[in-house]
């Protein structure tokens, strides 16, 4: 290791530098202040035995200005003085210096501080690897969770797409809707599409959970709700079925329920048709706390609730709570259960809500 001596008497000097070498340092002497700061600004030096009264800058003086730049690394920094007093011992050690050696300077008393600042610049040494390695960890954690970032938003913004982006396959209908997910994706997913040349079908979709495996399973289970989309061959489900949403519900569930396995998600749902031409419609839901209905006469009505959960157990007896309604009805609005659940608590971070108006005329349905 390498000291640096600074001491303006030559027989001091001469003395220190002979007791390092025998103790294998690799030592460099200087005379005053200024030439050793030159120095050690242009070294790898980083033990310091200095003089306290020198000419120029003296021992705390010069202690101050290396504590005041950054010479990239810690320099231990020891003043030999004579000077006992506590006062003097506070404006070392206030200065920078981080001990102090007594004159006349005693031979193993030096050698025993010299071991001390060795072992504290390798705990400094030690302490810099583990902060570099901290900082190198946090800067690929930091890489990994942008690149995490990006790819929930990308899956954020290709579930929207999946989404409808507008009414118009629905006319003369017409429909509203609003999309807020609790995370970057969510469970939640709803749809409208033609069963047949009359009739409209439509879902509202809520998985249980958050974020992408809710978002996955919600849409796989999409695809069973479409005429189309493959549904048939998996479930064997006939067109005939779609235009009977209880029985349609009972029978995708029959199938979706593993009895081997025990289920860690289940769903909500809401799934109808309507007759495009007279406004007729059927409808059953599972799980959705409250569907409301408005009249030609402008009032709101709160149909009957179901508490069964779709794809959660398997039933001998599907029950699912049904509406038939007529042209006469008016409106009615599907919020989700997680929305009902969520907004009741005070907390509006998820919100997914699904309104149709029947013709010929209807008030708006409540905000959702």
């Amino acid at each position: 290791m390498k000291i640096l001596i600074i001491d303006d008497a030559l027989d001091m000097r001469t003395y220190l530098r002979l007791l390092a070498t025998k103790w294998g340092y690799e030592v460099k002497v200087c005379e005053e202040g200024s030439q050793a700061l030159e120095l050690l600004r242009h070294s790898d030096i980083r033990l310091v035995i200095c003089d306290w009264m020198m000419p120029g800058l003296s021992g705390p003086e010069l202690c101050r200005a290396i504590r005041d730049q950054d010479m990239g690394r810690y320099i231990y920094f020891i003043l030999v003085t004579g000077r006992s007093h506590n006062e003097d011992l506070v404006y070392g050690l206030n200065a920078g210096a981080d001990d102090f050696l007594s004159k006349p300077v005693d031979a193993q008393v030096l050698r025993a501080r010299l071991r001390v600042g060795e072992r504290i610049l390798a705990l400094e040494d030690r302490l810099a690897e583990q902060n570099h390695i901290l900082l190198d960890s946090r800067n690929r954690l930091r890489a990994a969770f942008d690149r995490i970032q990006a790819d929930l938003a990308a899956a954020a913004r290709i579930q929207r797409q999946l989404l409808p982006t507008s009414d118009r396959a629905a006319r003369p209908l017409r429909a509203a809707w609003l999309f807020l997910a609790a995370a970057e994706v969510s469970g939640d997913s709803f749809n409208f599409f033609e069963v047949d040349e009359d009739r409209l079908g439509f879902y509202l979709l809520d998985v249980s959970g958050h974020g992408i495996p809710s978002a996955l399973l919600s849409t796989s289970l999409s695809r069973t709700l479409v005429p189309g989309a493959g549904c048939e061959e998996r479930c064997s489900v006939s067109q005939s079925t779609y235009l009977d949403p209880a029985a349609f519900l009972a029978h995708l569930n029959q199938h979706l329920v593993d009895t081997d396995e025990e289920r860690e998600n289940f769903a909500t749902i809401a799934y109808g048709t309507i007759n495009k031409s007279t406004g007729q419609g059927l409808m059953a839901w599972l799980g959705i706390p409250d569907l409301y209905c408005c009249g030609m006469t402008g009032a709101w009505r709160v149909c009957s609730s179901a508490d069964c959960r779709w794809g959660c157990f398997l039933i001998s007896s599907f029950k699912v709570s049904l509406s038939v309604w007529r042209r006469a009805t008016g409106s009615f609005s599907i919020p989700t259960a997680s929305w009902i659940a969520k907004t009741r608590t005070g907390n509006t971070l998820a919100k997914t809500g699904f309104a149709w108006r029947l013709p010929p005329r209807a008030t708006a349905p409540p905000p959702i």
